[in-house]
């Protein structure tokens, strides 16, 4: 199984071997059906077997680890953290990052500046299931 997907217990989450994120939980076959139809039908049928065995949360589940530890299997993005008081927010891209500032914290780049750090971030899921939900270290 470690070949194509890896179990990451302490999460609870499926990552793609290739595509380096997590796969949410109801959304297995599909992935496989999608992305990876190289992959032997009775390979992919196993797979699909095996995840529905494991301990896995949704997407919406996933806790947010602040530990700066990377997780294996993840690939790690070039991003944003909010550094306006206390937020934290993570983005993957500036304009995001400028939204979130001026959504969130009422803040204007052009005439206050720049209110954010690039960071290195990982992320758990994609498409509208995304959630940036890692800091990593620059080491």
């Amino acid at each position: 199984m470690e070949e194509y997907l890896i179990y990451n217990e302490v999460h609870r989450v499926i990552i793609c071997h290739s595509h380096k994120y997590a796969i949410s939980p109801n959304s297995v076959s599909r992935h496989l059906q999608k992305y990876h139809q190289s992959i032997p039908l009775k390979t992919r049928q196993f797979l699909e077997q095996s995840a529905e065995k494991l301990d896995l949360v949704t997407t919406e589940e996933v806790g947010i680890p602040w530990d700066e530890t990377v997780v294996d299997g993840l690939e790690v993005h070039d991003g944003f953290k909010c550094e306006y008081d206390d937020c934290n927010e993570l983005r993957g891209s500036i304009d995001s990052m400028k939204k979130h500032c001026q959504q969130e914290h009422n803040w204007k780049v052009k005439s206050n500046g720049v209110k954010w750090t690039c960071q290195k971030i990982q992320t758990f899921f994609q498409g509208h299931h995304l959630k940036y939900v890692l800091l990593v270290t620059d080491d």
